[in-house]
């Protein structure tokens, strides 16, 4: 039961119309309720009290309707304003694309009929006092319109309360990301490079939330670039399939590929960080599911981040690169993809090479280690080319071992090529 509250709750919270309409007219249900109860209860304890039928004094009517529709013009015109404001706000911190969430949330349209609707209830309520247009007393009276419209606009100052609430919610940089995360679909997503120049940028579902990534970079807000990387992993994860992968995975790899470079020209390490494990679980998450394209697409645009990262000195980042890569190597192997994994190697090496030429002696070591782990995965899953690819590798980091005279580290790529060799060899006589 409490369950089912609970979902009950979360749909009318969703900023949709069909969601926001059914609250709203709950609400006024239960609104109404709340005064039917009042006057029964007022009826209870003052019998000869009855609400339709206290009498009209046309001049206190007429003041009182006028001073509750100027009122509600003012709130209205105060509340309008105040949004404005918060959104210009919102566009300004984050990004100016931001500004059609608010546009297509329905609470300020919706509170904006409720005000404009009572105003004119009122208006012409006003306009039927003291002609006989309608009976004085009775359930279609005058007294009755009356009272409506002092109901409903006592309805509007209510009103207030779920529409601030709301409207607070989603000057949460997160709430933001999770309503520009449903436009990412494969249908928006340009399909071609030659498509991608003749449509506008405002068109990329991508964009508004890599603003808000970028701008939160800026200031150093990294929950909200962990909820952007986040929500731009979840959705790309729910449209991959083997028709769209190559076209999806380029495109959101090349956007937090240009961020992270972004981020690591600033020399923000936690950034990339986040950006880092985000292309790595899209990685691991298209590897799992077998979508070869997505995963290359991925280990290409993770080996220019480390590769970068190398070039600016970025010891860290170039370490964690080279870890998450062979996380999604390994994860090659074990789906026997031998072309793919020799060429994710190729990228591996990539990195390595600068690693290598900053003489950074013990990542060298730390990427020997894994080149165990792979070889050993690769001979049990008889991954041929990758292990030709392997040895290339070695023997590359062997020779560059030696001219930077590191002695342990050319003994022990040494003896990882020896085994390699005896193994090829004992398989080639078990062939024959």
């Amino acid at each position: 039961m409490h369950k089912q509250w609970q979902d009950i709750l979360k749909f009318l919270n969703e900023p949709k119309w069909p969601n926001r309409v059914s609250f709203y007219i709950l609400f006024f249900a239960c609104v109404s309720l709340a005064f039917i109860l009042s006057i029964m209860l007022l009826s209870a304890f003052f019998p000869k009290y009855n609400f339709l039928h206290t009498g009209i004094n046309p001049d206190n009517a007429r003041y009182m309707l006028s001073a509750l529709i100027q009122s509600l013009a003012a709130v209205v015109a105060i509340v309008i304003t105040l949004s404005l404001v918060a959104i210009q706000l919102s566009a300004q911190s984050y990004s100016s694309r931001v500004i059609d969430v608010y546009r297509k949330t329905p609470d300020i349209w919706i509170l904006i009929s409720i005000y404009t609707t009572t105003i004119f209830l009122g208006l012409a309520t006003i306009k039927i006092i003291g002609t006989n247009a309608l009976p004085t007393n009775g359930l279609v009276s005058l007294e009755f319109s009356i009272f409506a419209t002092y109901f409903l606009g006592f309805f509007c100052f209510i009103c207030l309360i779920p529409y601030i609430w709301n409207t607070l919610a989603l000057l949460n940089p997160s709430t933001v990301v999770q309503l520009l995360a449903e436009d990412i679909t494969e249908d928006k997503i340009p399909k071609t490079e030659d498509e991608k120049r003749t449509t506008l940028d405002e068109n990329n579902p991508l964009l508004p939330i890599i603003d808000i990534i970028n701008g939160s970079m800026m200031k150093y807000d990294y929950a909200t670039v962990r909820t952007g990387v986040n929500a731009i992993i979840i959705q790309t994860g729910e449209i991959l399939n083997n028709e769209n992968e190559k076209k999806i995975s380029r495109h959101v790899c090349k956007h937090l590929e240009k961020v992270s470079i972004l981020a690591l020209k600033r020399e923000d390490e936690e950034s990339s960080s986040i950006l880092l494990i985000g292309l790595t679980e899209i990685g691991i998450s298209a590897a799992d599911n077998e979508l070869k394209g997505a995963t290359s697409s991925v280990i290409n645009s993770l080996s220019i981040i480390g590769e970068y990262a190398a070039k600016k000195n970025l010891k860290w980042t170039t370490h964690y690169t080279l870890e998450y890569i062979y996380l999604i190597i390994m994860k090659s192997i074990q789906n026997e993809w031998d072309w793919e994994t020799s060429a994710s190697l190729i990228y591996f090496n990539i990195i390595v090479e600068k690693v290598i030429e900053n003489k950074w002696e013990g990542t060298t070591k730390f990427t020997i280690n894994i080149f165990k782990i792979i070889t050993e995965e690769a001979t049990k899953n008889n991954l041929d080319f990758s292990l030709v690819t392997t040895t290339d590798i070695l023997y590359q980091i062997q020779n560059k071992a030696k001219q930077n005279e590191w002695n342990s580290i050319a003994k022990e790529t040494n003896r990882e090529i020896e085994k390699l060799k005896r193994k090829q060899r004992i398989k080639s006589k078990k062939s024959t």
